[in-house]
């Protein structure tokens, strides 16, 4: 890490300044913890003339996008990003990456840029949405983009994703711990159910503050899903065994 504009990882580096959201441990967290296939479903595995298509929805500075290219070296990634700064900072931070020949980044309103894309044609869809509701003051246009509701809801996520993703293709995000019911309602509706779903804890003994979760599509015989836990930090402030190995592919000081 070398100042605050530009974030080094251990195989790509991320420059950020002008961007309305930061990188964030939410981010690094989702693109360790999230994955492109179910192991036990042999129909969600692409064939060698099928790469993997991977979107990222709200890209920011290409974080997740960059994360997964490293983590599934055959995917195809699209990082989508409504904000002209981010999209052009992810467009940059992609093409000086090892992966830039894999990699898209577009800038459009999601909303309007998911009729263009081919249906049914994703096996992933990741995001770190926005989820602050609208109405507190913010600094400026682009960070009221990157936190609030008004542009990219996480409940719109499953309508989006039941257009694009394949039959067990999956939707992964991280929002707000209590919002689970909530996605859940919304996930029943648009044809998905919970594969997996895990609280986080940032340190040992509070109450979680963030929920982690992949929903797959079309699959009336998914397996029952148990809420886990994931405690990013011990009491004495040390990484936990469980989030080091998540995250120490990525984070240089690990």
């Amino acid at each position: 890490m070398a100042g605050r504009d530009i974030m080094h990882f251990k195989e790509f580096t991320l420059r950020q300044e002008g961007c309305g959201m930061r990188i964030s441990t939410d981010g690094v967290l989702l693109g360790s913890w999230a994955t492109l296939h179910s192991k036990d479903m042999v129909s969600s595995m692409p064939s060698s003339l099928d790469p993997p298509m991977i979107i990222d929805v709200g890209t920011g500075t290409g974080l997740l996008t960059l994360m997964l290219a490293q983590r599934y070296p055959s995917a195809q990634l699209l990082g989508v990003e409504i904000e002209e700064k981010a999209s052009q900072m992810a467009r940059s931070n992609a093409l000086a990456s090892p992966f830039a020949e894999r990699i898209s980044i577009v800038r459009a309103d999601f909303a309007k840029y998911v009729s263009m894309l081919p249906s049914h044609s994703a096996n992933l869809i990741i995001s770190n949405p926005p989820f602050f509701p609208s109405g507190v003051a913010t600094r400026s246009q682009e960070r009221k983009q990157a936190r609030y509701t008004t542009t990219l809801a996480p409940r719109q996520l499953f309508g989006w994703a039941s257009r694009l993703l394949k039959p067990n293709g999956k939707l992964a995000m991280i929002t707000p711990y209590d919002q689970l019911e909530a996605l859940r309602t919304a996930a029943t509706s648009d044809g998905f159910v919970p594969f997996r779903l895990a609280a986080v804890i940032t340190v040992e003994g509070k109450a979680p503050k963030r929920l982690l979760s992949e929903w797959i599509y079309q699959h009336p015989e998914a397996p029952f899903c148990p809420l886990t836990s994931l405690t990013l930090r011990t009491q004495e402030g040390e990484y936990s065994s469980l989030s080091r190995q998540l995250l120490s592919p990525f984070y240089i000081f690990l």
